[in-house]
């Protein structure tokens, strides 16, 4: 990074801490320049199941990626999927590896033509939760 930005210039850095690893270390990543003009630190926690529904709903419902209206707040999944896929990643999971978890299962489900139920989940579900360990 050359240091000749003019003021006010913001950089977001999104850094996802493992548990083995600590702020220090993280910030072992970091020249001591960039180390020096950090101000303000926002740290997410992770999500309890209440929360997790949530985030996933308001997602999936954004006016970007909803097209098509429907009673079922979790379409196109059913909520016993939601709720199962939570159980399996475990609340202790990033909200990336979520998101990437239902991806997989969108790209699945589109690339076999089916409805997302907790029956085609369960067949699926290797694939999905494998990369989680």
């Amino acid at each position: 990074m050359i240091d000749k930005a003019p003021n006010n210039l913001l950089i977001f850095l999104n850094l996802t801490q493992s548990s083995s690893l600590t702020l220090e270390d993280l910030s072992m990543y970091l020249q001591s320049p960039v180390r020096s003009r950090i101000k303000d630190r926002i740290e997410l926690r992770i999500p309890n199941v209440d929360s997790l529904k949530e985030y996933i709903t308001e997602l999936i419902n954004n006016p970007l990626f909803r097209i098509t209206n429907t009673e079922n707040k979790y379409y196109p999944f059913d909520e016993e999927v939601v709720d199962n896929v939570i159980q399996d990643l475990g609340v202790s999971s990033s909200l990336r590896k979520y998101n990437d978890a239902f991806s997989l299962i969108l790209d699945y489900a589109i690339e076999d033509g089916v409805e997302i139920n907790n029956q085609y989940y369960q067949t699926i579900k290797n694939e999905i939760i494998g990369w989680k360990n």
